[in-house]
């Protein structure tokens, strides 16, 4: 439940939990101990603690007298770091608590308001059971502490130093406070102090009205429910995992992983394999592409190469022969006629003709077949040549067009630029 913190305190008759939102009390209860195995009430207990559905419930626990210890520590140097201070407190706990059957276990040392160090130490097993049943259970144990440590947040405290006697059922201990912070506790055994010098002990005082309609018994877990853990020696949840939890939990992580990486795998691979593929694709193609640009350089080189070719052959088909040309002219002319003079260009020419009469000379010519649009280009004249009169005739012609082997009879009468670019 959001906003809800629950203490539990443990002593020898009962359990005891409290779960308080702020400072007000919304759920108590009460499981009976059974000396024997108290593991099972503990964990009955732990079942019903309100929980949400979303994570595990945390809890503070304490331990009461029987099963934890609260002292000021004396004779230990000041300038010592706290890892140093808590390796050589775990060393020669001995020195400080009294030892019990089972191994204790020793928190962290702690500077109280006077300056003084101050520590808690617990039963092993106890610590053990705590942190085996909250595993079984699906509780987070945020930390256990001693009853007496957490009492102070219960009651009605003055901020000065005093000292009185506390009791639940058969249970009593002295406790000393300073500045409303427990520092020092003792067992009472019948009127005297166990560990401890016995001394004058005002009344105990009252309880918070927060919790006072509940009594004495729910003022240990009240008090866990509503300190602040930074405040008293404590051991924190990092120091609870049970000794069989840590390979089960290395294997949880290791199946945690295993399947965050199978998953990964199934999302992921399809798409790497893809782009694998694509990369190999686009390396196949940047291969063939060169070869492929190559091959069309080499088609263009050829296309060039054969319209050059067509258009050396366009050029030797265009040129015509003048032997044969003269041959066609003589034999069309009489033989009495004469050629004084011929010019001929791509396209055609003129020749001056020499004949005792020239018009019917004029009309063979119109029978030559590599000619065409023959005509007189001026006059008549007559010259007497070697005691003959003759008649002189200027005659105009062209060339008659022919079809050529790479295009039609109109390319003749093209400029050469132009019959390039219709090849091309």
């Amino acid at each position: 439940m959001s906003g809800v913190r629950t203490g539990i305190s443990i002593h020898r008759s009962a359990i005891h939990c409290v779960s308080v939102r702020g400072r007000t009390v919304v759920w108590t209860h009460v499981e009976p101990l059974d000396d024997a195995n108290w593991r099972e009430a503990l964990e009955r207990a732990l079942r019903r603690v309100p929980r949400s559905r979303m994570r595990w419930p945390r809890v503070r626990i304490v331990l009461g007298p029987q099963l934890s210890q609260l002292r000021t520590l004396g004779g230990l140097p000041d300038t010592l770091h706290p890892r140093v201070l808590a390796a050589a407190l775990d060393e020669n706990s001995e020195r400080f608590f009294l030892r019990g059957p089972a191994r204790l276990v020793v928190s962290a040392p702690m500077r109280g308001p006077d300056g003084k160090l101050f520590a808690a130490a617990f039963d092993s097993g106890a610590v053990a059971t705590v942190a085996a049943a909250a595993a079984a259970c699906r509780v987070i144990p945020e930390c256990v502490a001693a009853s007496i440590a957490a009492l102070p947040s219960a009651l009605v405290v003055s901020e000065g130093g005093a000292a009185f006697e506390w009791g639940v059922a058969e249970e009593r201990v002295s406790v000393q406070l300073h500045a409303g912070r427990a520092v020092n506790s003792h067992r009472v055994f019948g009127g005297a102090v166990v560990d401890g010098a016995a001394g004058s002990a005002c009344s105990a005082p009252p309880l918070r009205a927060d919790i006072a309609e509940h009594g004495e018994t729910h003022a240990a877990a009240f008090g866990a429910a509503v300190m602040d853990p930074r405040l008293v020696p404590a051991l924190r949840s990092k120091d609870l995992r049970p000794v069989d939890e840590k390979p089960t939990h290395a294997i949880r992580i290791a199946a945690a992983v295993t399947l965050a990486a199978a998953i990964a795998t199934w999302l992921f691979a399809p798409a790497l394999v893809m782009t694998r593929a694509a990369m190999r694709a686009e390396s196949y193609m940047a291969e063939h592409g060169v070869v492929q640009r190559r091959t069309a350089r080499a088609v263009s080189d050829v296309h060039r190469t054969a319209s050059a070719v067509n258009r050396v052959n366009a050029f030797r088909a265009q040129r015509r022969s003048m032997v044969a040309m003269l041959g066609h002219l003589t034999d069309a002319l009489p033989d009495s006629t004469a050629v004084t003079s011929l010019r001929v260009d791509s396209l055609g020419g003129n020749m001056v003709l020499m004949s005792p009469r020239v018009m019917p000379v004029l009309a063979a010519l119109l029978n030559v077949s590599d000619l065409e649009a023959v005509q007189s280009a001026g006059p008549v004249t007559r010259e007497v040549i070697g005691g003959r009169e003759l008649e002189r005739l200027t005659v105009r012609f062209r060339f008659r067009q022919r079809a050529l082997r790479n295009g039609s009879a109109r390319d003749q009468g093209k400029p050469r630029y132009a019959q390039l670019r219709a090849n091309e």
